[in-house]
Order: structure tokens, then C-alpha cells, then sequence
């Protein structure tokens, strides 16, 4: 059997290289007593192990006359057991190197190595894109990426035209390491969302010297210091219904509103968010044509009674759309219990969230006070959505996201490639507890393709499958094309899908009996396939390190960097300099921005 050779062969060679140690040590043990004791050696180093293992003196096995036998036998001790010594210490050094390879997950077999990392998601390999920025001649890697951390000693690069879902639960260190440095080096326009202040507060004076910064948070901002100042003075209005005149974008409104309007989970929510979308796009487009203010909007929307006054502008106005007028009307009228259930749905989307007189101020804008997006993308800038935790502004949210997306990608249609240049950065953070957002399919699947690169931070998948359904949520996570997957994670059902995306490997298991060979033992080995990472790795994973599945690259383990250390000052604020406020591409905002 291979087992019993195999046994024999490492037998046979330990053997050897005992007799090779001995044979030398003990030479050299009897040089040294010779050149203490003033004698010779005369015999060769296997002839004097020989003789002195089969009981002759030292002076007689090497034929030095004159050689001390007591100082022979220690200069030979001290010499295996300094020789002892270092062997068991290239043992222990090897073998816990060894097995701290088979436990860490980012040197063990199967794993991308360092050339493959270089290969695939280095700088280098992003400068190779150069069709991802048509404006510029020489692009580099912070031009066509974003820097998510570092892997094999080598920055990986996450090239602008990826989508990207970043999934970690609460505490396992995503904003600070991934989330935060993404939106401070990104090389565009950003949006960004949360529910709290904490990516707005750690970012902007950074994003404030690259464009302009605008903040949409109806429920406000608490937060001191310089920070603090500039979220304030960059809180913006927008109007939920100014631009509607054009039925397009009423009708993209109406879609966002009625996707997070209803009570979700009842069964008949696509029904009846089909029908209010029917309704809430001829009010938003007769307020934008009657110039109305938002109780109008808010009286029209409360009750089907309420909303003659939005049918007579539209029968009224020359710019109104045909047949809307009609079509608003049949909604107030007919089955009272089915006219009740859709003007149910338009209320929890309009006239439910306009009751909070904060959400009332933020969609109203003083005359000429709108948020430029073409002007604002093209500036690189920066807006930042505080969302509510409650969802009482879920639809505006929505509504506001959307314009923007639908914005810039019509910007791309009309650029060289059809490339969005500078790119556009959506970084939906904590997105499923903030709005529903009906392009967020596409924005994923095909956003990259024109350079909107989306990007979304979920808790859980699990999570997400809650607010938008399995079906849909796992749609969203496989059209991802970069995933990263913080530690953390403790449902067995995600642990065993990530890991078995990883990959396996194949290991040769070596099985010892006893008993059935002359040397008391027999090894046999098998060939085996295995995981590459099992789920308690991935579970361990230290804070701030992250799983990285790209495309058909092999998964990588990546550490993340904070800003601090990023930017060489680890332990220190990093510097703003500080200048006169700007204008920005809206009325009543004003920021720091540095010249260009």
C-alpha cells in the first residue's frame, strides 16, 4: 500500500538524518576536546560514532591519544542539546505557522493570493478601464474607483461601473471602515443616506473642499461643532411637486410615493399602489401647473371630496395633460369602498407624512430655492439624506432619490459613451429601514453601465428580504457584482450561502491505523473536497475586516482602513482649511468648497 511506503520512506529518512546529527555532532565535540586537550583526530566522523556507540573511549574511538573522555562527553551533550533545541524550535515555529494558515482565512489555500489581488483588483488593474472616464486623457485608479481596503498587502480597487452590496450587522465596524472612506474618496457627485448624522458628521468637511454639500433631513440635524455648522447651513428644501408640469417626472413621483404608502404585508399592495399612483400623478401634476402651496397639496390628498379643485386645473389648463382630468375624476367616484381603500393609500403618501410640520417645512422651498442636479453632479457634489427611523418622510425620501437617478442617467444618455462623467455615487446606507425605492433594481443591474455606481448597505439579508421580499431581495444581492461581507453574521442559512459562493478546494486526508503493516502502523490517503472557509470563519472575522466576492475573481479577505489612517494621521482630525462660505446651486445653503 501507498500508506505502509509512504511510513516506511519517512522512517527510513529519519533514521538517516539522525545518524547524519549524531555523526556531526560528534565530531565536532571531538574537535573541540582536541584543541582543549592538545591532541589530534584521526578517525573518520562515521568510524568514531561507531566505535564510541559500541562502548570504546573517546581517545581510542578517534584515535586521539591524549583526549579528555569527560571533556568529549560535554562538549557532545551541550551540542545535542543545543541542536536539540533548535529543532524543537523550527518544529513549533513551523508547524504554528501552519496552522495558523489552516485557521486564518486570509492565507489559506484556495484564497486569492497576492498575484492574483494584483491582478485583478489592484490599481494597476483598474487603470486598465480607461473607458470608464471618456473626459479625461490619463485617468488613474482614483479616478475610476474606489479604494475599499487593503488585501495581501495591495489596496483593492472597486472600479465605478460595480454595483456593490456591503453587508454587516450593527457595530461590526462598516461606517467607519468602508462606508465613511467610500464617500470621502469617491470620484463624483455622492448621495448618501442613513438614518443618523454619524456619515454626514464624519465626512463633510472632507467632501466640502471637493463640490458643493447639501443636506435633505426633515427631521433635522443635532450635531455641535464645525461639522455640525456646515450640515446646518447646507439643509435644503425640495419641492415635492415643482417640475411636475411634465408628466414624466410626475408619474416617477407618483411611483416613489406609492411605493411606501399602503401598510405593507397585506397582500393587495401592488393592487392598491397601482391605483393611488393613478391618483397622486394627476395631484402632483395639477399643483406644479396651479402653483399651489403644500396645504393644497396635502387638502387634495386627504379626501377624494377635497381634490375637485386639482381636477378643475387640469380640465382648465393648456399645459395640463389630456385625459388626466378624466382620470382623477373617476378615481373620486364609484365603488365608495373601493374610492376609500385607494384614497387610503394616497394618504399615508402624502397627507400622513406633510402632518409633521417638520416634513412640511423641507418640501417648501422659498421661490427660486431648488436643488440644481444636473448643476450639482456636474460640481461633484454632495447630498446627504438624514431619513427618519419612523419612515414618516419615507415617500419624499424615495421621491428625492429617484429624481436624482433619473436625472443623471439622463445626463449619461447624452454624454460621450454614454458615461456619467464626473460619476455619480449612490451609497444607500440603512436604505431598507429608510424608503422603498422602485428603480433600485435597475439602478443596481444597469446604473453602473452609465457610471452610477450603487451601493448598498444592508444589516442582514434577512433584513432585506423583510422590506423588499426573498425573491426581490435576492435578486438584488445576485446582480450585485462586488459583495462585501463583514463578520458578524449568525443565521446558519446566510453563513452557508456565502461560504458555498466562496468555493472549495481540494485536500488529500491522510488516515493512520494501527495493527496492519510490519512497522505497526498503516497510512492511507484520500483525495477530498472542502470549503474554503466554513461559516465560524466567516462569523469571526475581526471588526472592520470584510469578505470580498467580485465577479470571478477568487475571494479575498480585505481589511479596512479608516480616514484617519488612510490619511496618515492616525489619532489626529484630519485638516480643513477654512474659507469664506460659497453659494451653492440653490438658494439659502452655503458651504466651504475649495477652488479647483
Amino acid at each position: 500500500m501507498r500508506g505502509d511506503q509512504d511510513a516506511s520512506t519517512y522512517l527510513l529518512l529519519g533514521l538517516i538524518g539522525t545518524g547524519v546529527g549524531l555523526g556531526a555532532t560528534a565530531r565536532l565535540a571531538a574537535g573541540a576536546a582536541c584543541t582543549l586537550g592538545a591532541c589530534t583526530v584521526q578517525a573518520s566522523a562515521p568510524t568514531g560514532l561507531v566505535r564510541v556507540l559500541t562502548g570504546r573511549s573517546p581517545a581510542e574511538a578517534w584515535q586521539a591519544a591524549g583526549m579528555p573522555a569527560w571533556l568529549f562527553w560535554a562538549c557532545w551533550a551541550a551540542e545535542l542539546v543545543a541542536v536539540i533545541a533548535v529543532v524543537l524550535w523550527a518544529w513549533s515555529r513551523w508547524g504554528g505557522r501552519r496552522q495558523r494558515r489552516q485557521v486564518d482565512p486570509r492565507r489559506q489555500a484556495g484564497m486569492a493570493t497576492a498575484a492574483q489581488v494584483r491582478r485583478h483588483l489592484s490599481a494597476r488593474a483598474v487603470e486598465r478601464m480607461r473607458w470608464l472616464r471618456p473626459d479625461l486623457d490619463k485617468p488613474r485608479a482614483k479616478d475610476l474607483g474606489m479604494r475599499v481596503g487593503m488585501a495581501r498587502g495591495v489596496w483593492v480597487w472597486i472600479p465605478i461601473e460595480d454595483s456593490m452590496v456591503i453587508s454587516a450587522p450593527s457595530r461590526a465596524g462598516k461606517g467607519r471602515y468602508f462606508v465613511d472612506p467610500v464617500v470621502v474618496e469617491y470620484p463624483g457627485a455622492v448621495v448618501t443616506t442613513s438614518v443618523r448624522a454619524e456619515t454626514a458628521l464624519g465626512t463633510v468637511l472632507d467632501r466640502a473642499q471637493v463640490g458643493p454639500v447639501a443636506v435633505f433631513a426633515p427631521a433635522g440635524i443635532d450635531a455641535v461643532g464645525q461639522a455640525g455648522d456646515v450640515l446646518r447651513r447646507a439643509s435644503i428644501r425640495w419641492s415635492l411637486w415643482r417640475g411636475c408640469e411634465d408628466t414624466e417626472t410626475a408619474m416617477r413621483r407618483a411611483r416613489a410615493l406609492a411605493a411606501n404608502g399602503g401598510t405593507r404585508g397585506t397582500g393587495n399592495d401592488e393592487f392598491w399602489g397601482g391605483n393611488a399612483r393613478m391618483v397622486i400623478a394627476p395631484l402632483l401634476h395639477a399643483a406644479a401647473l396651479g402653483e399651489v402651496d403644500v396645504d393644497a397639496l396635502a387638502r387634495w390628498a386627504s379626501r377624494p371630496g377635497l381634490a375637485q379643485e386639482a381636477v378643475s386645473i387640469l380640465a382648465g389648463h393648456p399645459q395640463a395633460a389630456p385625459g388626466w382630468a378624466d382620470q382623477l375624476a373617476s378615481a373620486m367616484t364609484g365603488d365608495d369602498r373601493t374610492v376609500a381603500n385607494i384614497w387610503a393609500t394616497v394618504r399615508t403618501c402624502i397627507s400622513e407624512p406633510l402632518m409633521d410640520p417638520a416634513v412640511r417645512e423641507a418640501i417648501s422651498p422659498a421661490p427660486g430655492e431648488q436643488l440644481d442636479i444636473a448643476d450639482f453632479v456636474g460640481r461633484r457634489g454632495t447630498l446627504y439624506i438624514v431619513g427618519d427611523a419612523a419612515a414618516t418622510s419615507a415617500p419624499l425620501v424615495a421621491a428625492l432619490i429617484e429624481d436624482v437617478y433619473a436625472a443623471a442617467m439622463a445626463m449619461a444618455n447624452k454624454s460621450a459613451g454614454n458615461r456619467l462623467t464626473p460619476p455619480l455615487g449612490l451609497l444607500l446606507d440603512e436604505i431598507n429601514n429608510i424608503a422603498a425605492l422602485p428603480s433600485l433594481g435597475t439602478m443596481m443591474s444597469a446604473g453602473g453601465g452609465s457610471n452610477v455606481t450603487t451601493v448598498i448597505v444592508e444589516q442582514s439579508r434577512a433584513q432585506a428580504a423583510v422590506r423588499l421580499g426573498k425573491d426581490a431581495a435576492d435578486a438584488l444581492f445576485d446582480s450585485a457584482t462586488s459583495k462585501l461581507i463583514l463578520g458578524g453574521a449568525t443565521r446558519s442559512e446566510t453563513l452557508a450561502e456565502i461560504t458555498a459562493a466562496v468555493g472549495e478546494r481540494d485536500v488529500r486526508r491522510r488516515t493512520v491505523s494501527t495493527g496492519h503493516s510490519a512497522w505497526g502502523t498503516s497510512t492511507s490517503w484520500a483525495e477530498a473536497e472542502e470549503r474554503i472557509m466554513t461559516g465560524a470563519q466567516l462569523r469571526e472575522l475581526p471588526k472592520g475586516t470584510a469578505l470580498l466576492l467580485k465577479g470571478s475573481a477568487p475571494a479575498v479577505i480585505v481589511e479596512g482602513r479608516d480616514l484617519e489612517s488612510r490619511a496618515g494621521r492616525r489619532g489626529r482630525r484630519r485638516p480643513v482649511t477654512e474659507q469664506a462660505p460659497v453659494r451653492m446651486a440653490f438658494t439659502g445653503a452655503t458651504v466651504n468648497e475649495s477652488e479647483e
